[in-house]
Order: C-alpha cells, then structure tokens, then sequence
C-alpha cells in the first residue's frame, strides 16, 4: 500500500495497492498511480510517502532536478537516499551547515525533513548543539501536525541559529531531535554555487536521520506547592482574607522536582519567572529515581501573578520527554491535593509515555488535568461571565501513600482521602483496585473520553468538592421512583403532545437547557455552574474541601423576592387572562427524584400582559430548593389554558438564580411559551394560532 500524505497533514493525496512478485520490484517511475497523484498547489505537487508491506522489504528513494518543468526535460542533478524504515523518538545528524565553504565559491547547506505517521500531532524539540561541546546553538518546539511533516530549510528557528563563524555569517554544530512520539526524518545537504541559501545548486544528498542512543533520563517539573501551608477557616464569613497570606508576608514557591533515572541529575539548571521576567536561576542536584525542591521566596499580594519554573530551561540535559520541565501556575489560584495509592502512581508512571502527549509520570497526567480544567474556565464565557471563570487551580500537593491507606481519616478512599487536610481547597484520591488496568486501560488515544489522557468525571467531581450541584438533576424523568401523574381529560399527559417524551428511550420528557461539566463532563462549564462559581471567586474552602461539603449547592436558592412570569403561546403572543397551574415535585426514589402529584400547588390567573406573579419560590411551599438523593424540586410543571386551549411547560430554578445574579433581586422576570391544544381535541392536532 502506498500512501502519498500531505504536508500540513490534511486529507491524503492519494493512495493504491500494487502487488511485487517473488525477487520482483517496484518502480513507482510511470506507474499510473504515483503519476496520478493529485497536485497539492495548481501545477505541482509536494508531500511525503508512506509504504506498507505484507512482507518485509526495502527500498530507494530517488530525487531528480531537471532542467526545466516537464519530466522529459535534461537531468541537472540525480539523487538516491535509502528509504527510512523505521520510527524513533530520538533522532539526529552529525552535522548542521550553514553557508559553510565546501570550495572556491561553493557552499554547504544542510535541513532536515521530519514526518509523522501519527494519527496524532506530535511535538519536536530541536537543539542545534556546537561541535566542541560548549553549548547549543539553538533550541525550539516545532508541533507536527498528523500525518503532517516539519521541513526545516525555512524554518526561523533552523536559519536563525546562532553564527558560529559571525564575521563570515556562517555555521557549523550537530542536530538533535526529540519527538513525543515516534517520528521518522531525512537530512539533506545541498552544495549551492554562491553564498545564499538560494543560490544555485550544485550537489544534493539525502541520507536517513540517525537512531542514536535514546535518553534515558527525565526530569519532571511536578508541581509548585505554597509554604506557609495556611488551613481555610472552617465557616469563615471572609475566605476570600481568612486562610490565605498576609498582604506583604513572606511566602516561599516550591518546585518540586522528579528524576526518573538510575542516575543522579547533577547541577541542573533551573529557573523562576514571574509575569514572564526572570526572578531566580540556578542549580539543583536530583538523586536518581529521586526527587528535589526548588524554593523562591516572594512577598504575598492578593494580585494575580503568573509563577512558572524550569528544569533544564535551555535543554541542556538529553531527555526522554522534554515537555515536561516546565509548569506555570496563578499565584491566587485555588488548591488541589492528590492522594495517590503507589500501584497506581507506578501504573502511571509505566504507561503514560505510550500516549506520545508529552509525558511520563503521574505528575504529568495530574498537570494536564489542571492544565485542561484552566483551559475550561477561561472558555467558559456567558453574557453573566463575559470572562468566563474567573478562578483557576493549581496543584499543590500530591502525596503518594501505601496501597490500601486511603482513607487516611475516614470517609470515602476517593471523595475524602485525608479529611484532617485543611491545607488545600480541593482534594480528592486515587485507591488502586481492579479496575485501574481497564478504566485507564486505552494508553494510546488522546481524547476528551479516555480518562487516561483526560479524565473529565474527576473534574466534574471536584466540581462538587468546590460546592457546585449536578445540573442534569434538573431533568425530568418519568422512569423508576420519577413519576407525573397529572391527567388532562382523565387521561395521562405523559407521552402525548401535552409533554412528548424527549428521547428515544421514553424515560424523559425534559432536559434541562444548561450544558457543560456539571451536567456531563464538558467541554465547558455550563453557564450556571460558571457564574455560581464567580460568586466565589477567590474563596477559600468554607465547609469543607471533599466532595460533598456542606455548603453544597447554597447557591440554589438565591431566589429574586418577587418573580413574574409572562405566559405566551408557542408563537410567542401573549395569553392575558390565561389561568395557570403550578404542579411542585414532590419525594421520590432515587438521586434528584421528582414526583408531581394531580393537585396543583398554585392556580393564578394571568392580567391583561399575560404575567402572573409567582413570589420568591414557586417551587417549594417551605421557600427552599432542595436538590439531592430522593428528591429534586427545582424543576415545576405549568399548566397554562387559554379559553378551551391548554398547554404545559416548565420553570427551573436555575433561571431564577440567574436572574437574581444579573442583580433583579426584587424582582425576576420569567417567560414561558407552550403549545396550546383544544381541550378534547384528538391527540397529536396541534393549535398553533394565537388567541
């Protein structure tokens, strides 16, 4: 099979199967496939190839310039290289050259090509190093698209190398390449008549890129902690002041450091940054298989300040995985602690490279977690969070305990790994059980639905530790312990177009309108979770840092004093004089359970504007929201009749919270439309007109 790609990794260009007999080859010149190959740009094509066999073979790639644009015209130059077998993550080329003389006005060029036959991006790093061992050159990050390739002739961080030879603008070094995953690439030297990279060609040589020894050493940049380590103030009426620094106190920032090596990492460069300017640099020693802190002093301001710290911040060290040296954090974010058992901090550390993301441990799966929940926050954009969350968490703790000791105080393993823990905003546990090898058992597909890669139900869950509820609690089920038992005509209004089932099942006749984590597992906040957490924005923990605390969904009846609701039919016209019911949900059996009963709880009649005033909590004769196991009263039925027409709907108590949120705290305004029906009228004839 062989398979043209494109370069920037979008659709193939195409691809055929020939068939080579025993001792037999294949000559791709003249084949009406590879002459068929579409152009990539108008007149021209450019990608690279790929080829699988059903048995082992080999090959020779061979580049022709010629001397015009047809491909009868004279041969100028001829080229064979050996087709690259196979793929590895570390690659390199014993030589960079640039402008560098060959003979009497002949120069040296070289670039290399890298490909990836990925079905993922992946991420190069590239270090051009100085032949006499006393540093590099150059060092950058190149992302490669899948199936895509990295051509370094125009590349700025390839020509703009620094200049061994300055006065003559040339250079000299050897190429290194490390890929997250494994790669394949091709070295090319060019002889050019004259001085500039443009300048006629007289020679071209591809030869494979080098396998060299692979590193075995990484360096992880863990995770930055606080000290002093301050508890949150267990029912404080200020905890946005209450458990955090004293303005202008002394706190210390502190790297923590792993080396996953049988050798010790010695005089290691690190260093800090805040906002972007170098606050600190120097050295750190990290045992093998061991670990090291870095501390940087800072005065406390409750201003936000980026803090970012760097192992091997000019990749001096050879690595295994280079992107994982470097973490950034807000200096006002809220914490997260991590109790980890060993089995399954090692079952990490074994398999996370295999994803080719980038990392190799624990730490490093825990920080894309943060990474990816900050990313969700600052998307999380509504109209009542044009910034979206305002928050964002930083891991300050993980702390990797014996199999079978969490809980370390109680509780549940997961929910409440060390109860006596103030120290932290959020935490949550990792037991190891049987279940670790097949929940985290996908170690090459990076999705949003491999936990292994992102594990969206732990932010979710951690969603609750912070206070938030389910928001798919406000659906309206009608499957076992959720029952609607009005009647329309003596008839059941449940299945017909009074209220349709919603989904194939016929176990739900509505879902609640907002999306997002706390209704599933993203990719945003839904827009109530989000301004419910901007309402404690910059808190620390009150009631409790485990899932659940006891101001859990407090927010819920943040309720406007008075709230008027405008009835109109489904063409938006409004029903003045319409007489309305108000069905509330009543206990039932289950998590959010919600029976409603056949007896209204209100019946008002709508004014001339079609609006009737609901009072503070429509949903509740006591006043309260409660939403948790068994019973779920946000959500109430409306039954709206204008003259022999009726129609039904719903009011959720999320919507009052917002608009109690947009500051109408006197008063909330509401509308409802429904579809009427004539009372008695067959099933399924629909009145759409309005009154």
């Amino acid at each position: 099979m062989v398979t043209v790609h494109r370069t920037d990794g979008g659709p193939d260009l195409g691809s055929f199967t020939r068939t080579i007999p025993a001792m037999g080859a294949w000559n791709a010149y003249g084949d009406p496939g590879w002459n068929g190959i579409p152009d990539s740009t108008p007149g021209r094509s450019i990608g690279w190839v790929e080829i699988h066999a059903s048995s082992p073979v080999f090959g020779t790639n061979r580049v022709i310039l010629r001397d015009g644009s047809a491909p009868s015209v004279p041969v100028a130059l001829l080229d064979e290289e050996p087709l690259v077998q196979a793929t590895e993550n570390s690659l390199f080329s014993s030589l960079y050259l640039k402008n560098w003389p060959a003979s009497a006005g002949v120069t040296q060029w070289s670039s290399a090509v890298v490909n990836n036959p990925s079905a993922y991006p992946v991420t190069i790093t590239v270090r051009i190093r100085r032949v006499d061992g006393s540093g590099s050159l150059a060092s950058f990050t190149r992302t490669i698209p899948a199936k895509g390739w990295w051509n370094a002739s125009n590349d700025p961080g390839w020509t703009g190398a620094t200049e061994t030879d300055a006065l003559n603008h040339r250079s000299i070094g050897w190429v290194e390449i490390n890929a997250s995953a494994p790669v394949l690439g091709l070295d090319r030297v060019v002889l050019r008549q004259g001085t500039t990279a443009d300048a006629p060609v007289v020679l071209l040589d591809g030869t494979p890129l080098a396998a060299g020894a692979r590193a075995t050493q990484d360096l992880i940049a863990g995770w930055i902690s606080r000290a002093p380590a301050l508890d949150y103030v267990w029912g404080s009426a200020n905890p946005a002041v209450e458990g955090w620094p004293t303005a202008g106190s002394s706190v210390t920032w502190r790297a923590h450091v792993r080396n996953r090596s049988s050798a010790a990492a010695t005089a290691v460069p690190y260093r800090w940054s805040i906002n972007g300017a170098v606050a600190a640099t120097g050295t750190v020693n990290v045992p093998a298989n061991g670990a090291a802190t870095v501390d940087l002093p800072w005065t406390w301001t409750s201003s936000r300040r980026e803090i970012a710290f760097s192992i091997d911040p000019d990749d001096a060290v050879s690595e295994t995985h280079e992107l994982n040296n470097r973490i950034a954090v807000d200096s006002d974010a809220i914490s997260v602690g991590l109790w980890v058992e060993q089995s399954v901090h090692d079952y990490f550390d074994d398999h996370q490279r295999e994803l080719g993301a980038g990392s190799n441990s624990w730490e490093d799966w825990a920080q894309r977690q943060v990474r990816m929940w900050n990313e969700m926050f600052a998307a999380s954009i509504y109209p009542e969070a044009p910034s979206g969350v305002l928050d964002r968490i930083r891991l300050d703790k993980v702390v990797v305990v014996p199999d079978d000791a969490l809980p370390l105080a109680g509780g549940y393993p997961t929910n409440n790994p060390n109860l006596n823990d103030r120290t932290v905003d959020l935490q949550w546990g990792f037991p190891n059980d049987a279940s670790i090898g097949t929940f985290y058992g996908d170690h090459a597909t990076r999705s949003s639905s491999n936990p292994f890669y992102y594990e969206a139900s732990l932010l979710h869950e951690l969603g609750h530790a912070r206070y938030l509820v389910d928001v798919y609690g406000f659906n309206v089920h009608v499957s076992a312990g959720n029952r609607i038992d009005i009647l329309e005509n003596g008839a059941p209004i449940v299945g017909t177009p009074y209220m349709p089932y919603v989904n194939s099942w016929r176990d739900a006749v509505r879902y609640t309108p907002y999306t997002g984590l706390m209704n599933g597992n993203g990719p945003t906040v839904d827009r109530h979770s989000a301004v419910a957490l901007n309402l404690i924005r910059g808190h620390r923990a009150t009631l409790g840092n485990y899932n659940a605390p006891g101001n859990l969904g407090a927010y819920l009846n943040d309720l406007p004093a008075q709230n008027e609701l405008t009835v109109r039919d489904a063409s938006g016209a409004a029903l003045p004089g319409a007489s309305v019911r108000i069905y509330r949900a009543g206990p039932g059996e289950g998590w959010y359970a919600k029976v409603y009963d056949n007896t209204a709880d209100m019946s008002l009649t709508a004014d001339a504007a079609g609006k009737v005033l609901l009072g503070r909590c429509p949903f509740s004769a006591t006043g309260g929201i409660t939403h948790t196991n068994n019973h779920s009263n946000g959500v109430a039925i409306v039954r709206v009749q204008s003259g022999d027409r009726v129609g039904y709907g719903f009011i959720e108590a999320t919507d009052f919270n917002l608009e109690y949120w947009r500051g109408r705290t006197a008063l909330g305004r509401h509308e409802l439309r429904v579809a009427l029906r004539k009372q008695g009228s067959a099933v399924g004839s629909v009145d759409e007109h309005a009154p």
